[in-house]
């Protein structure tokens, strides 16, 4: 018969081994390696602290409270873990001391918040409370060295008694789901209007990156456009996201053209996305003027900010079809969003620049981890030195966690403009550098028309009439334009995601 914790104090505890309190530890602590397991968490876990894991690098640590002493699982005293690949590409922590000898658990950092997230403590609060691999003082739940094997590593999932991630824990919170249809207007009243996408347990995981601009009613083609998280929407929840697209395009080179996008999830977890009211905003005044070199490209600019801005005006006509997006669960975090934008006078030089420093981006250095989701289109074989459009973004094959090459292309007419970008670890940075473009000749559909259906078509990310990769090899070469006055075809900002940590979707 098993033993179980008196029911007057709690019940419901089966201690390992079959009793109650763990022995004391005897002699003088011999060094032990500690391995965590984090990217398997339970969904009671990914769900019950979903805002924990929505935002920022995390660390771990081993919080303890050693035999004799008077601290108890202090922070100051908890030993640092380092971030580690385990067998099958999997992420963890690592470290070995000898500062251990009684009671333990680990801990999560997040370093946005500063808050902390113990897996042991009070019974009902802490993850692990009740495991039968845990030690019961009162209402507190804790590991105990004394009752681990002294011959084996102390390895377990975080918050769990299991030693290892299941085989059948798949990542696809970065699968890119099947391109969009054109998006419905949102009904009033009806928060949860719009077109399926899919199912999820988080709107605020729903990570779109590019879409297909188009206008009723007028002659204009835009191609792809730059997708952001609306930051300043105080209403986002697990079941309401907001994200506006963005654009300048030829016609007429000026206004910087705006769309909201919504995501919302219901009671049953389906994912649905529509559209609000467009706007503009003028990049130059009056609207005759044209604009020119970076201040064309909308990575210049603060869309979801300005969308609200008192400057902006009414652009109903616009709509949006064949969005690229993800859908993330609860427990792995949303990817940060950044816009790097560069000058006229320098562009992405071929030299590289630093996106973060050594320290900034945290532990898990991997170039995979950064997905370029946009960039300024610019140079004078471009319309002109009109940074107008955006580049449609695709990660060439073979990226590895040293480095990985991203092609950027657009279209001016039959003709895709393309660039090759160079994502890379230096030294502990992350870096990016422009590397060479070409120029080919796509079969996409450019007749300017008035009908969105025709004008969808634009698209520099549809392989069946523009494969980048295939493309690539025998496209004409071009300067890589690093400055405005420089000829050729360069980049002028860049939009691009990273992700928290590197999981098994970004591979």
């Amino acid at each position: 018969m098993a033993l179980r914790y008196p029911r007057e104090l709690g019940g419901g505890w089966i201690p390992r081994h079959g009793y109650l309190l763990a022995p004391a530890p005897s002699g003088t602590q011999q060094a032990r390696t500690f391995i965590v397991h984090t990217q398997c968490k339970s969904d009671e876990i990914r769900t019950k602290y979903s805002d924990f894991w929505l935002d920022g690098q995390k660390e771990m640590y081993i919080v303890r409270h050693n035999y004799g002493s008077q601290r108890f699982f202090e922070k100051a005293d908890a030993i640092k873990m380092e971030l580690v690949i385990l067998p099958g590409d999997e992420r963890g922590y690592r470290v070995t001391t000898d500062k251990v000898n009684f009671e333990f658990g680990f801990a999560y950092k997040n370093l946005l918040t500063n808050e902390w997230l113990y897996e042991i403590g009070a019974k009902n609060k802490a993850p692990l409370s009740l495991g039968n691999c845990v030690q019961r003082y009162g209402k507190f739940f804790n590991r105990v060295m004394t009752i681990e094997d002294p011959d084996a590593d102390i390895e377990y999932v975080w918050g769990s008694c299991d030693r290892q991630c299941s085989a059948e824990d798949e990542d696809t919170s970065y699968t890119l789901q099947e391109p969009t249809g054109d998006i419905p207007a949102c009904e009033d009243g009806n928060v949860n209007s719009g077109v399926v996408i899919g199912e999820g347990d988080d709107a605020r995981l729903v990570q779109l990156r590019t879409g297909v601009f188009a206008e009723v009613g007028h002659r204009s083609l835009s191609g792809r456009a730059l997708i952001s998280r609306d930051p300043y929407y105080a209403d986002e929840s697990e079941n309401l996201a907001q994200h506006v697209v963005s654009l300048v395009n030829p016609y007429p080179s000026n206004p910087l053209k705006m769309l909201l996008l919504r995501v919302s999830k219901d009671a049953s977890n389906v994912l649905r996305l529509c559209r609000g009211t467009g706007r503009a905003w003028n990049t130059e005044s009056p609207l005759s003027t044209d604009c020119a070199g970076i201040d064309c490209a909308a990575a210049r600019y603060d869309a979801p900010s300005l969308y609200s801005s008192d400057e902006s005006y009414t652009h109903d006509e616009l709509r949006v079809s064949r969005i690229h997006y993800t859908i993330g669960r609860k427990g792995g975090g949303r990817a940060e969003e950044f816009q790097q934008v560069y000058s006229d006078a320098a562009y992405l030089p071929s030299s590289g620049v630093t996106l973060f420093a050594q320290g900034e981006w945290g532990d898990d250095l991997d170039a995979r981890r950064l997905v370029i989701t946009s960039g300024a289109p610019c140079g004078s074989q471009f319309w002109g030195n009109k940074c107008v459009r955006m580049l449609a973004p695709h990660r060439m094959p073979a990226a590895t966690a040293e480095e990985a090459y991203w092609l950027g292309g657009s279209f001016n007419g039959a003709t895709v403009y393309m660039v090759r970008m160079k994502v890379y670890v230096e030294n502990g940075a992350l870096k990016l550098a422009g590397v060479n473009s070409r120029r080919g000749t796509h079969t996409c559909n450019f007749s300017v028309g008035t009908n969105p259906a025709t004008q969808f078509t634009f698209d520099a990310l549809d392989t069946s009439c523009c494969d980048m990769n295939a493309l690539w090899p025998t496209g004409t070469a071009m300067n890589l334009a690093t400055s405005y006055n420089q000829s050729g075809f360069g980049v002028g900002a860049v939009k691009f995601m990273l992700a928290p940590e590197m999981v098994k979707s970004l591979a």
